[in-house]
């Protein structure tokens, strides 16, 4: 079940970031993931306190990043050496001109061992650049 939802180092960032979507599940001050909901369909936004920190799934992350800083965040297997190895990418609307060479040049050259690891440098990255962003606005 753990791997449904994002890993406490980036749901600390999400928060931080503005993420206030409720969520099934938060990350407690110990950062062990929990739920004080009566109802398991009846999300929580437990990012209004300090005791707790929201633990989106990845799906809720990946659709605020989309919803609400346009960019999609996508990952991809490919083989070097008779192995398999993941990587991603960032598709950009608020940039017309972007690509995926533009976005991260990088992107086919990096050999990361599981999905949800390029899944989390993905989102690494996506927070990156929706500050820079903003910055420049």
């Amino acid at each position: 079940m753990n791997k449904l939802f994002i890993p406490y180092k980036l749901a600390l960032l999400a928060k931080e970031k503005g993420f206030k979507e409720k969520t099934l599940a938060a990350y407690d001050r110990i950062h062990m993931l929990c739920t004080h909901s009566t109802d398991i369909f009846k999300p929580l936004n437990y990012n209004t306190g300090g005791n707790y920190t929201s633990a989106p799934t990845y799906q809720e992350l990946l659709d605020w990043f989309r919803d609400n800083h346009k960019i999609e965040i996508k990952t991809f297997p490919h083989a070097w050496h008779e192995k398999i190895y993941y990587d991603y990418y960032l598709l950009i609307d608020m940039i017309p001109e972007a690509s995926i060479a533009q976005t991260d040049p990088n992107a086919y050259y990096r050999m990361i061992g599981t999905n949800n690891e390029a899944l989390d440098k993905g989102i690494e990255e996506a927070f990156r650049f929706c500050i820079d962003v903003k910055e420049n606005v």
